[in-house]
């Protein structure tokens, strides 16, 4: 019997997962059946209690990474992030996950980016910057400018993940534009950009000027508008393809209880180029 897993999220017409999934399935002879789960806020409660114990597991996206810690028992990783994209159920009993923290350090590694001792940017405070501000704060960087829209909203969303620390700063969007900022790295973990809004950008060109390295975690236009300023700025440009492809092999390792080499994610990255 094949094994039952999927993505839930609220749009995913367009995600890659089934097709990675698919991926790693034939590579390791792993008999498996990945679909995308549409489910809009008020749905999510019954999937959640009833209809995911059908499934082995699931990974989580937008804008359900932190909503879904409600039902399920969060790993010790994950709590400190603060959200989940991962879920195995076993027992009867689910368990909560963050491979997004996996993802993005594989990612950044095998670029030759190493943040250690820098002043580093992240635009939005989702699940998806959460799991950077934990690897930020783990390579003890020298600062971490957070951008978002709302302040004080974004300082109680984060709250228990950068309480006390010094070196941390949230701003908006504008100040940003306005001020004086310039860092090694710019992470965008926004959806500003993705498929289909494709000619929107978080930052402008001028400010994009401002540091040595962008990193999209969008992978859904390979290069989004926030990485073409890069480019045409002659910066470093990187999207989330790799991060994606990363995280999920790791989830498969949480499923399926195994170890997956650095050589199947090479071979799996190689297929989608």
């Amino acid at each position: 019997m094949k094994k039952k897993l999927g993505l839930i999220g609220e749009k995913l017409p367009h995600s890659l997962s089934p097709k990675l999934h698919k991926e790693i399935f034939k590579n390791l002879d792993i008999q498996g059946d990945y679909s995308l789960i549409e489910l809009k806020e008020n749905q999510l409660e019954k999937f959640l209690t009833k209809d995911i114990y059908s499934y082995l597991g699931v990974n989580i996206t937008i804008p359900y990474k932190i909503k879904s810690m409600d039902f399920v028992e969060v790993s010790k990783e994950a709590q400190e992030i603060g959200a989940i994209n991962t879920i195995l159920v076993k027992d009867g009993k689910l368990f909560g996950y963050n491979t997004d923290y996996f993802g993005f350090k594989r990612m950044l590694e095998e670029n030759n980016i190493f943040v250690d001792g820098k002043d580093t940017f992240i635009l939005g405070a989702g699940g998806g910057a959460r799991a950077v501000i934990k690897y930020f704060l783990d390579r003890d960087v020298k600062s971490i400018t957070i951008v978002v829209r709302n302040i004080q909203k974004a300082k109680i969303q984060l709250d228990s993940l950068i309480k006390n620390k010094e070196n941390i700063e949230i701003i908006d969007f504008k100040t940003l534009e306005y001020g004086n900022y310039n860092g090694y790295i710019v992470v965008n973990c926004t959806p500003v950009g993705m498929y289909p809004n494709i000619d929107d950008s978080p930052i402008t060109k001028e400010v994009s000027k401002n540091f040595e390295n962008s990193v999209d975690l969008i992978y859904n236009p390979l290069e989004t508008k926030f990485l073409k300023f890069a480019r045409e700025n002659n910066k470093n440009s990187l999207n989330g393809m790799y991060m994606l492809i990363a995280q999920g092999v790791a989830s498969e390792e949480i499923w399926n209880n195994i170890n997956i080499s650095k050589e199947v994610i090479e071979k799996i990255i190689k297929s989608f180029e």
